[in-house]
Protein backbone atom coordinates (compact mmCIF):
# COMPACT_ATOMS: atom_id res chain seq x y z
CA UNK A 1 0.00 0.00 0.00
CA UNK A 2 1.35 3.42 -0.94
CA UNK A 3 1.98 5.92 1.82
CA UNK A 4 0.72 8.67 -0.46
CA UNK A 5 -2.92 9.71 -0.81
CA UNK A 6 -4.86 7.52 -3.20
CA UNK A 7 -7.43 10.22 -4.08
CA UNK A 8 -6.28 13.79 -4.72
CA UNK A 9 -7.61 17.06 -6.14
CA UNK A 10 -5.38 18.22 -8.98
CA UNK A 11 -4.82 21.60 -10.63
CA UNK A 12 -2.22 22.88 -13.07
CA UNK A 13 0.04 23.63 -10.10
CA UNK A 14 0.35 20.03 -8.92
CA UNK A 15 -0.48 18.06 -12.07
CA UNK A 16 3.18 17.39 -12.91
CA UNK A 17 3.96 15.90 -9.50
CA UNK A 18 0.66 14.26 -8.50
CA UNK A 19 -0.15 12.80 -11.93
CA UNK A 20 2.82 12.71 -14.28
CA UNK A 21 5.55 11.83 -11.78
CA UNK A 22 3.28 9.55 -9.74
CA UNK A 23 2.37 7.59 -12.88
CA UNK A 24 5.93 6.25 -13.03
CA UNK A 25 5.23 4.54 -9.69
CA UNK A 26 1.64 3.35 -10.24
CA UNK A 27 -1.23 4.01 -12.67
CA UNK A 28 -3.09 7.28 -12.13
CA UNK A 29 -6.74 7.75 -13.10
CA UNK A 30 -7.46 11.36 -14.02
CA UNK A 31 -11.14 12.25 -13.76
CA UNK A 32 -12.04 15.40 -15.71
CA UNK A 33 -15.35 16.58 -14.24
CA UNK A 34 -17.50 19.68 -13.64
CA UNK A 35 -20.01 20.63 -10.94
CA UNK A 36 -22.87 21.08 -13.45
CA UNK A 37 -22.29 17.64 -15.03
CA UNK A 38 -24.82 15.07 -13.77
CA UNK A 39 -22.98 11.98 -15.09
CA UNK A 40 -19.81 13.31 -13.41
CA UNK A 41 -21.58 13.29 -10.04
CA UNK A 42 -22.76 9.73 -10.69
CA UNK A 43 -19.30 8.51 -11.64
CA UNK A 44 -17.31 10.12 -8.82
CA UNK A 45 -18.34 7.75 -5.99
CA UNK A 46 -17.88 4.76 -8.28
CA UNK A 47 -14.32 5.78 -9.09
CA UNK A 48 -13.56 6.48 -5.44
CA UNK A 49 -14.89 3.09 -4.30
CA UNK A 50 -12.94 1.14 -6.95
CA UNK A 51 -9.73 3.00 -6.11
CA UNK A 52 -10.21 2.47 -2.37
CA UNK A 53 -10.79 -1.26 -2.93
CA UNK A 54 -7.51 -1.48 -4.85
CA UNK A 55 -5.71 -0.28 -1.70
CA UNK A 56 -2.99 1.89 -3.22
CA UNK A 57 -2.43 0.05 -6.50
CA UNK A 58 -3.79 3.07 -8.37
CA UNK A 59 -4.34 6.77 -7.65
CA UNK A 60 -7.40 8.85 -8.53
CA UNK A 61 -6.70 12.47 -9.49
CA UNK A 62 -9.77 14.70 -9.84
CA UNK A 63 -9.57 17.70 -12.19
CA UNK A 64 -12.32 20.33 -12.14
CA UNK A 65 -12.45 21.14 -15.84
CA UNK A 66 -14.17 24.51 -15.35
CA UNK A 67 -11.35 25.67 -13.09
CA UNK A 68 -8.60 24.04 -15.18
CA UNK A 69 -9.72 24.59 -18.75
CA UNK A 70 -6.11 24.71 -19.97
CA UNK A 71 -5.47 21.19 -18.67
CA UNK A 72 -8.67 19.87 -20.22
CA UNK A 73 -7.76 21.47 -23.55
CA UNK A 74 -4.18 20.19 -23.40
CA UNK A 75 -5.40 16.59 -23.12
CA UNK A 76 -8.14 16.94 -25.70
CA UNK A 77 -11.11 16.61 -23.34
CA UNK A 78 -14.28 17.19 -25.38
CA UNK A 79 -16.99 15.75 -23.14
CA UNK A 80 -17.50 15.16 -19.43
CA UNK A 81 -16.80 13.05 -17.60
CA UNK A 82 -13.61 11.89 -19.32
CA UNK A 83 -11.36 9.53 -17.38
CA UNK A 84 -7.77 9.01 -18.54
CA UNK A 85 -5.27 6.51 -17.23
CA UNK A 86 -1.67 7.70 -17.03
CA UNK A 87 1.32 5.35 -16.96
CA UNK A 88 5.00 6.26 -17.26
CA UNK A 89 4.24 9.94 -17.62
CA UNK A 90 1.61 9.86 -20.35
CA UNK A 91 -2.06 8.95 -20.94
CA UNK A 92 -2.38 5.40 -22.30
CA UNK A 93 -6.13 4.77 -22.15
CA UNK A 94 -9.42 6.55 -21.51
CA UNK A 95 -13.19 6.26 -21.35
CA UNK A 96 -16.01 8.81 -21.38
CA UNK A 97 -19.35 8.92 -19.58
CA UNK A 98 -20.66 7.30 -16.42
CA UNK A 99 -20.04 3.54 -16.40
CA UNK A 100 -20.67 0.89 -13.71
CA UNK A 101 -18.04 -0.21 -11.21
CA UNK A 102 -17.43 -3.47 -13.05
CA UNK A 103 -16.39 -1.60 -16.20
CA UNK A 104 -14.19 0.80 -14.24
CA UNK A 105 -12.44 -2.15 -12.59
CA UNK A 106 -11.97 -3.95 -15.91
CA UNK A 107 -10.56 -0.73 -17.40
CA UNK A 108 -8.00 -0.45 -14.58
CA UNK A 109 -7.16 -4.15 -14.52
CA UNK A 110 -5.88 -3.96 -18.10
CA UNK A 111 -3.05 -1.79 -16.84
CA UNK A 112 -2.17 -3.40 -13.50
CA UNK A 113 0.78 -5.80 -13.19
CA UNK A 114 -0.26 -9.44 -13.34
CA UNK A 115 1.29 -12.55 -11.85
CA UNK A 116 2.64 -13.31 -15.33
CA UNK A 117 4.49 -9.98 -15.39
CA UNK A 118 6.38 -10.79 -12.20
CA UNK A 119 7.10 -14.33 -13.41
CA UNK A 120 8.52 -12.94 -16.67
CA UNK A 121 10.79 -10.61 -14.69
CA UNK A 122 12.10 -13.64 -12.82
CA UNK A 123 12.69 -15.47 -16.12
CA UNK A 124 14.58 -12.50 -17.51
CA UNK A 125 16.73 -12.40 -14.37
CA UNK A 126 17.62 -16.06 -15.03
CA UNK A 127 18.56 -15.16 -18.61
CA UNK A 128 20.86 -12.40 -17.39
CA UNK A 129 22.53 -14.98 -15.13
CA UNK A 130 23.11 -17.26 -18.09
CA UNK A 131 20.60 -19.85 -16.88
CA UNK A 132 18.88 -20.21 -20.23
CA UNK A 133 17.26 -23.61 -19.70
CA UNK A 134 15.61 -22.46 -16.46
CA UNK A 135 14.49 -19.21 -18.08
CA UNK A 136 12.96 -21.10 -21.00
CA UNK A 137 11.13 -23.48 -18.67
CA UNK A 138 9.71 -20.58 -16.68
CA UNK A 139 8.52 -18.78 -19.82
CA UNK A 140 6.82 -21.94 -21.06
CA UNK A 141 5.11 -22.31 -17.69
CA UNK A 142 3.84 -18.72 -17.91
CA UNK A 143 2.35 -19.35 -21.35
CA UNK A 144 0.66 -22.54 -20.16
CA UNK A 145 -1.18 -20.49 -17.52
CA UNK A 146 -1.57 -17.29 -19.53
CA UNK A 147 -1.41 -18.05 -23.29
CA UNK A 148 -2.16 -14.42 -24.16
CA UNK A 149 0.80 -12.97 -22.27
CA UNK A 150 2.40 -11.45 -25.34
CA UNK A 151 5.49 -10.14 -23.54
CA UNK A 152 6.43 -13.67 -22.51
CA UNK A 153 5.75 -15.07 -25.98
CA UNK A 154 7.95 -12.36 -27.50
CA UNK A 155 10.73 -13.00 -25.00
CA UNK A 156 10.63 -16.75 -25.60
CA UNK A 157 10.63 -16.27 -29.37
CA UNK A 158 13.64 -13.98 -29.00
CA UNK A 159 15.44 -16.67 -27.00
CA UNK A 160 14.69 -19.22 -29.73
CA UNK A 161 16.03 -16.89 -32.40
CA UNK A 162 19.24 -16.32 -30.46
CA UNK A 163 19.68 -20.10 -30.21
CA UNK A 164 18.92 -20.66 -33.90
CA UNK A 165 15.73 -22.57 -33.13
CA UNK A 166 13.82 -21.01 -35.97
CA UNK A 167 10.97 -23.48 -36.22
CA UNK A 168 10.14 -22.99 -32.55
CA UNK A 169 10.14 -19.21 -32.98
CA UNK A 170 7.88 -19.64 -36.00
CA UNK A 171 5.52 -21.81 -33.96
CA UNK A 172 5.09 -18.98 -31.46
CA UNK A 173 4.27 -16.58 -34.28
CA UNK A 174 1.66 -19.02 -35.55
CA UNK A 175 0.36 -19.65 -32.01
CA UNK A 176 0.27 -17.15 -29.11
CA UNK A 177 1.78 -14.28 -31.08
CA UNK A 178 -0.88 -14.53 -33.78
CA UNK A 179 -3.02 -12.54 -31.31
CA UNK A 180 -0.42 -9.81 -30.87
CA UNK A 181 -0.53 -6.40 -32.47
CA UNK A 182 1.50 -6.37 -35.70
CA UNK A 183 3.76 -3.65 -34.31
CA UNK A 184 4.76 -5.99 -31.49
CA UNK A 185 5.86 -8.78 -33.80
CA UNK A 186 7.21 -6.84 -36.79
CA UNK A 187 10.82 -6.93 -35.55
CA UNK A 188 10.53 -10.60 -34.58
CA UNK A 189 9.15 -11.54 -38.01
CA UNK A 190 11.95 -9.56 -39.65
CA UNK A 191 14.66 -11.28 -37.63
CA UNK A 192 13.15 -14.68 -38.32
CA UNK A 193 13.06 -13.98 -42.07
CA UNK A 194 16.70 -12.90 -42.03
CA UNK A 195 17.77 -15.84 -39.88
CA UNK A 196 16.24 -18.28 -42.37
CA UNK A 197 18.04 -16.58 -45.25
CA UNK A 198 21.32 -16.52 -43.33
CA UNK A 199 21.12 -20.30 -43.02
CA UNK A 200 20.75 -20.89 -46.77
CA UNK A 201 24.50 -21.21 -47.36
CA UNK A 202 27.15 -22.35 -44.91
CA UNK A 203 29.94 -20.16 -46.35
CA UNK A 204 28.43 -17.43 -48.54
CA UNK A 205 31.75 -15.65 -49.15
CA UNK A 206 33.31 -18.81 -50.55
CA UNK A 207 30.30 -19.45 -52.78
CA UNK A 208 30.37 -15.87 -54.04
CA UNK A 209 34.07 -16.27 -54.79
CA UNK A 210 33.13 -19.10 -57.13
CA UNK A 211 30.04 -17.39 -58.54
CA UNK A 212 29.45 -13.72 -57.73
CA UNK A 213 25.89 -14.03 -59.09
CA UNK A 214 24.84 -16.89 -56.77
CA UNK A 215 21.49 -15.59 -55.39
CA UNK A 216 21.42 -17.88 -52.35
CA UNK A 217 24.93 -16.94 -51.34
CA UNK A 218 24.20 -13.24 -51.73
CA UNK A 219 20.95 -13.54 -49.76
CA UNK A 220 22.75 -15.42 -47.02
CA UNK A 221 25.56 -12.87 -46.87
CA UNK A 222 23.12 -9.98 -46.83
CA UNK A 223 21.09 -11.58 -44.05
CA UNK A 224 24.18 -12.16 -41.93
CA UNK A 225 25.25 -8.58 -42.49
CA UNK A 226 21.82 -7.30 -41.47
CA UNK A 227 21.72 -9.43 -38.31
CA UNK A 228 25.17 -8.04 -37.43
CA UNK A 229 23.95 -4.46 -37.90
CA UNK A 230 25.71 -3.84 -41.24
CA UNK A 231 22.49 -2.65 -42.85
CA UNK A 232 23.84 -0.65 -45.79
CA UNK A 233 25.88 -3.54 -47.21
CA UNK A 234 23.00 -5.92 -46.51
CA UNK A 235 20.62 -3.75 -48.49
CA UNK A 236 23.08 -3.66 -51.38
CA UNK A 237 23.20 -7.47 -51.42
CA UNK A 238 19.41 -7.77 -51.40
CA UNK A 239 19.01 -5.10 -54.06
CA UNK A 240 21.49 -6.95 -56.29
CA UNK A 241 19.46 -10.16 -56.00
CA UNK A 242 16.22 -8.30 -56.65
CA UNK A 243 17.69 -6.76 -59.81
CA UNK A 244 18.79 -10.10 -61.33
CA UNK A 245 16.68 -12.75 -59.59
CA UNK A 246 13.45 -11.01 -58.70
CA UNK A 247 11.36 -14.19 -58.35
CA UNK A 248 14.03 -16.33 -56.67
CA UNK A 249 12.61 -18.23 -53.69
CA UNK A 250 9.21 -16.57 -54.13
CA UNK A 251 10.62 -13.05 -53.94
CA UNK A 252 13.10 -13.60 -51.10
CA UNK A 253 15.07 -10.45 -51.95
CA UNK A 254 11.97 -8.27 -51.65
CA UNK A 255 11.07 -9.90 -48.31
CA UNK A 256 14.61 -9.37 -47.09
CA UNK A 257 14.54 -5.69 -47.98
CA UNK A 258 11.22 -5.25 -46.19
CA UNK A 259 12.60 -7.10 -43.16
CA UNK A 260 15.49 -4.65 -42.90
CA UNK A 261 13.07 -1.73 -43.30
CA UNK A 262 11.04 -3.13 -40.38
CA UNK A 263 14.17 -3.35 -38.23
CA UNK A 264 15.24 0.19 -39.04
CA UNK A 265 11.85 1.90 -38.86
CA UNK A 266 10.13 4.08 -41.46
CA UNK A 267 12.10 7.26 -40.75
CA UNK A 268 15.61 5.81 -40.97
CA UNK A 269 17.77 7.43 -43.71
CA UNK A 270 18.62 4.03 -45.23
CA UNK A 271 14.93 3.22 -45.57
CA UNK A 272 14.32 6.54 -47.29
CA UNK A 273 17.22 5.79 -49.63
CA UNK A 274 16.52 2.15 -50.47
CA UNK A 275 12.72 1.98 -50.56
CA UNK A 276 12.58 4.03 -53.82
CA UNK A 277 15.36 1.86 -55.28
CA UNK A 278 13.35 -1.26 -54.46
CA UNK A 279 10.19 0.27 -55.96
CA UNK A 280 11.99 1.12 -59.22
CA UNK A 281 13.08 -2.50 -59.63
CA UNK A 282 9.64 -3.84 -58.81
CA UNK A 283 7.47 -1.42 -60.73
Amino acid sequence: MSGKANIVEVTRANFATDVVEESFLRPVLVDFWAAWCGPCQMLMPILAKVVEDLDGAVRLAKVNSDENQDLAAEYGVRSLPTVMLFKDGKPVDQFMGAVPASQVRAFIDRHLPKESDFALQAAQDLLRQGRRDEAEAKMKAILEKDPRHMETALALAGLYLEDGRLDEAEALLQGPLSLADEAQVAELRARLELARLAALVEDPEARLGENPDDPDARLARGARRALAGDYADALEDFLAVLARHRSHRDGAARRALLAVFDLLGPDHPLVNEYRPKMARLLY
